[in-house]
């Protein structure tokens, strides 16, 4: 449940990017002076996902919900924790080639991917290890230090574009 809702976040906000791409839409030529757009949407996709984690991580914490580890699971977030990094890297070039703020926008939001698949990482092995449901929804908890200065300097960004 908790990564379906996190992928949702993050289709909805590369829909957005990609309909704010130039060319992205048929309907409308892109309008000057939409660069702040992009940087937008990120930042509330990532409100929006710093907003979910804080929910589900204390609801974890209360007892509600304990992680359960398995190695598919593990195996899954040392892929993404190795390959998401080398994508959005990849993803920054395109967008600089291509001169797409747009793309850059959707390659920052990708950037916390790595993150949370690392705090996942981290609260799967030590639940694996110890037996204790909660390591991981304190490592959201920590996470979220990251994510909210991250979010708070996107929407800084969006504003000073503006």
């Amino acid at each position: 449940m908790a990564f379906g809702i996190m992928s949702l976040i993050e289709l909805a906000s590369g829909a957005i990017l990609l309909l704010e791409a130039p060319g992205g839409s048929a309907r409308r030529p892109p309008a000057a002076g939409r660069a702040e757009g992009p940087m937008w949407v990120v930042g509330i996709a990532l409100a929006l996902l710093s907003a979910y984690i804080l929910v589900t991580a204390i609801y974890g914490l209360a007892g509600h919900q304990g992680s359960e580890s398995s190695p598919v699971g593990i195996g899954i977030s040392v892929v993404a924790v190795i390959v998401v990094p080398y994508l959005t890297v990849r993803k920054h070039r395109i967008a600089s080639w291509i001169q797409s703020e747009a793309l850059e926008g959707d390659a920052a939001s990708n950037l916390t991917c790595p993150y949370i698949a690392g705090t996942v990482l981290v609260g799967l092995v030590v639940n694996a290890l110890f037996h204790s449901g909660w390591a991981e929804s304190l490592a959201a908890l920590l996470f979220l230090f990251w994510l909210v200065r991250e979010t708070c300097e996107v929407f800084g960004e969006a504003r000073r574009a503006m």
